[in-house]
């Protein structure tokens, strides 16, 4: 792990939203149209409220039990990357591919089950459409549509 990367890991793990978004800024400010590398970092159980994670490498990112409210994912890359569905993960700012993905996956859910209701079945149908849309169907090609 570089020594850059090592710092922004312990300012996220123990340090505050405002010192994470300075050190990120001042980044930015020097790398712009960068992405910041945090790909497999394990940030379990680490409080990142309001906290802007825009355009990081989260792939491979352990999340699980982090607080998300108020963090900003806009343009990150989560492929692969795991966190809970705990409350704290309820007010993250997202974009489309996010939610592509996450719709995605949670479609996949009602897909597969053997007990699926009507009522989730019409979900499926409805919602199917914009959730195929998901960059690994469209792009990528290596997953399957709903």
């Amino acid at each position: 792990m570089t020594e850059l990367k090592q710092k922004a890991v312990e300012i996220l793990k123990t340090g505050t939203a405002e010192e994470w978004n300075k050190f990120i800024s001042d980044w930015r400010d020097k790398n712009p149209g960068e992405m910041f590398d945090l790909a497999g970092v394990n940030l379990e159980g680490s409080d990142l409220t309001n906290s802007d994670l825009r355009y990081c490498d989260l792939r491979y990112c352990n999340l699980n039990g982090a607080n998300l409210t108020g963090v900003k994912l806009e343009g990150a890359t989560l492929d692969f990357s795991s966190f809970s569905l705990n409350c704290g993960a309820l007010k993250q700012k997202t974009d489309i591919k996010q939610r592509r993905q996450l719709m995605f996956h949670a479609l996949s859910l009602i897909k597969h089950a053997d007990n699926a209701t009507e009522e989730e079945k019409q979900i499926l149908e409805y919602v199917k459409p914009y959730a195929n849309e998901f960059h690994r169907v469209t792009v990528y090609k290596d997953v399957e549509k709903l």
